[in-house]
């Protein structure tokens, strides 16, 4: 075997047309290249408006790589399907069926023979994206994938290349079927549109695009690696067979490799099964996040996701994708599809108003997602979902507390309808009617000074306190001239008031952003024990806080804002005020490790390519190297041949 894999690489390499087409390859691949750096030039001053733009290895590397493969299956089949044309043509397969060699290594080292050198090509090829590494730090990481992508294909494109070569005596019909047979699975996935849902995924599992796919997206999934390590372990022995028969004329030799396929395919299907997902990205931004998925393990309860997506495939095809890694971390999430135009009565009274919209129900608990398909968003969903199992929200209403029925911009009634979308079940109470907190209250807010607060209510809001209540108090613009009942238990004191101003605050706790500004803040004097300076305006604390351990094992948590307007300025609609309610709310119920996400940008974000090097990678590429290949194949051609 060894000899005659050494013999046919020796006879490859003396072959000037197959270096010329090596560099013609490599300038239609270089050709790829150069137009997506040209369109990342093109694109790139909207990328700089993005909060998180992607890289460009994910911007050049995943269109290049997909052209690359395309151009491969054309290359292999034309190249690997002359493997055995010499057997065939020149009547050499009755001494070839002589020769000591067994059909596995004669198959083989054919095999071999072209796969190598193809392989070879490729590593040039792959040099190109690499070289952005001269135009600053690139995410290294995030190219391996498509690279093993391109092998990985390239091996399978040859196995069928080679197997239709040793069935098809005319090598130009054992290309053309080669590369038709590549064809039929790289598309086989568009049969699978408007299929139903469990031929739709068998037909996806087939399809050699889509696995292509998901490894050129960054990740590395092992039920991949298995497809394409089966799909190949297919035609190798497909072609083994048809050599055995050509020698034995029988069926013997395919019945001893009937359980080598067996064994083979049960080792993929044992590989795909374990769930393997490998992220090479820069950490890891590529894969869901530590709390995205310490999320997903904390829910204990189906989870029906409804999309309202019309029949447009491509867009239900995104949403199967967006969702596949939650559902392969989560099987409670249950994902079904839905047409808004054949619905458009449901669709109407469910205010359904953007195609692509998600629904999401836990019980009697539902969320909606209406903005783009991100991690962030559809994990803040999951996330109100679950919040609502800490328990309703009460809002107290009182005189000098603001009505929560008010519909005016300047009443409460926004905040309560916030803290609604954050999945919050919010009621109001009314000190004059209930006699104390109801049981099961997780979180009381008091939206204003609460003077008028009957005596008897401030002993049973500091005995619920004591059983693992959380306290959200938004105080007046006014300073108190007399302290709260409760103020004066704990020791907190106000100082005088900004009047009408607007003082961006500064952060005095790790992880809980500051907003932009507070109009107006009651001043707090310094806190005494027990007490963390939330914000300070002007130097001067203007929120507190407060975490006391219960014996109960509890945690009673109290959070005092010096600014009411907080809650009349729409606290989600100015900048800055949505990311400091979120962590603030997680913190109260005791559930900010599952909220906040870290924001991942990728290394070569803002990658400058200047003109000049644009135009010696060019050089390099488009003329030195397919030079080189040439003059390589023509001095080869030109040395005298060893006989042995």
């Amino acid at each position: 075997m060894l000899t005659l894999l050494l013999r046919d690489w020796r006879a490859h390499a003396r072959q000037p047309l197959l270096w010329a087409l090596a560099a013609g390859f490599v300038v239609l691949t270089a050709f790829f290249f150069l137009l997506q750096l040209e369109h990342y030039q093109h694109v790139r001053p909207l990328l700089e408006r993005q909060a998180q733009p992607p890289g460009v290895s994910d911007l050049i590397l995943v269109p290049w790589a997909f052209n690359t493969t395309l151009a491969f299956m054309v290359l292999v089949p034309m190249l690997a399907g002359r493997a055995f044309v010499a057997e065939y043509r020149q009547g050499l397969l009755p001494l070839v069926l002589g020769w000591p060699i067994r059909p596995t290594g004669w198959f083989l080292a054919r095999w071999l023979g072209w796969w190598l050198p193809i392989l070879l090509l490729l590593a040039i090829v792959a040099a190109m994206p690499l070289g952005l590494a001269l135009a600053g730090p690139v995410d290294v990481g995030r190219m391996w994938p498509s690279l093993l992508a391109i092998a990985l294909s390239v091996t399978a494109f040859s196995a069928v290349a080679v197997a239709m070569a040793a069935w098809i005596r005319d090598p130009a019909m054992a290309a053309l079927s080669a590369f038709l047979l590549l064809l039929l699975f790289w598309i086989l996935d568009w049969s699978a549109r408007g299929q139903a849902a469990s031929l739709d995924a068998a037909i996806f599992q087939l399809s050699l695009f889509e696995h292509f796919r998901r490894m050129n997206a960054g990740l590395i999934h092992a039920a991949d690696l298995a497809w394409f390590a089966g799909f190949s372990l297919i035609f190798v022995l497909l072609g083994i067979g048809r050599l055995a028969w050509l020698r034995q004329g029988s069926l013997r030799t395919l019945s001893q490799l009937l359980p080598v396929l067996l064994l083979g395919l049960a080792a993929c299907y044992a590989l795909g099964q374990s769930g393997r997902v490998w992220d090479s990205s820069w950490q890891q931004r590529l894969s869901l996040q530590a709390p995205t998925r310490a999320l997903l393990a904390s829910i204990e309860q189906p989870v029906q996701i409804t999309a309202w997506a019309s029949e447009d495939e491509a867009l239900r095809t995104q949403i199967r994708r967006f969702l596949a890694p939650w559902q392969r971390l989560q099987p409670l999430l249950q994902l079904r599809f839905r047409d808004p135009q054949a619905e458009a009565d449901t669709a109407r009274q469910l205010a359904i108003h953007t195609d692509g919209t998600l629904l999401l129900r836990q019980g009697t608990r539902e969320q909606r997602l209406d903005q783009a398909l991100d991690e962030r968003s559809l994990a803040q969903a999951l996330w109100r979902l679950q919040l609502q199992n800490h328990g309703p929200v009460a809002m107290l209403r009182c005189a000098d507390c603001g009505n929560l029925s008010d519909e005016t911009p300047a009443g409460y009634s926004h905040l309560a309808e916030t803290l609604r979308l954050r999945g919050l079940r919010v009621f109001p109470l009314d000190p004059a009617q209930v006699a104390g907190i109801p049981l099961g209250t997780r979180l009381l807010i008091i939206p204003g000074p609460a003077t008028a607060l009957p005596a008897s209510w401030w002993n049973k809001l500091h005995a619920w306190l004591q059983q693992g209540g959380s306290l959200l108090w938004l105080t007046d613009v006014e300073a108190q001239a007399q302290p709260p009942t409760l103020w004066q238990r704990w020791g907190i004191q106000a100082r005088t008031a900004l009047a009408n101003a607007r003082v961006p605050p500064t952060p005095a706790r790790s992880g809980v952003p500051a907003p932009p500004a507070l109009a107006g803040p009651i001043l707090f004097a310094q806190p005494p024990a027990g007490w963390e300076v939330l914000w300070r305006c002007r130097q001067q604390p203007c929120a507190l806080l407060r975490e006391q351990v219960l014996p109960n094992g509890r945690h009673s948590r109290i959070l005092l804002l010096g600014d009411s307007d907080m809650a009349r300025n729409r606290w989600l609609n100015l900048a800055g005020y949505s990311d400091s309610l979120a962590p603030l709310l997680g913190w109260l119920l005791d559930a900010e490790q599952q909220f906040t996400l870290p924001l991942l940008q990728a290394p070569d974000a803002a990658l400058d390519l200047p003109e000049a090097l644009q135009a010696k990678l060019g050089l390099i590429w488009l003329l030195v190297v397919p030079l080189t290949l040439m003059l390589i194949g023509w001095i080869l051609r030109l040395r005298p041949c060893k006989t042995t």
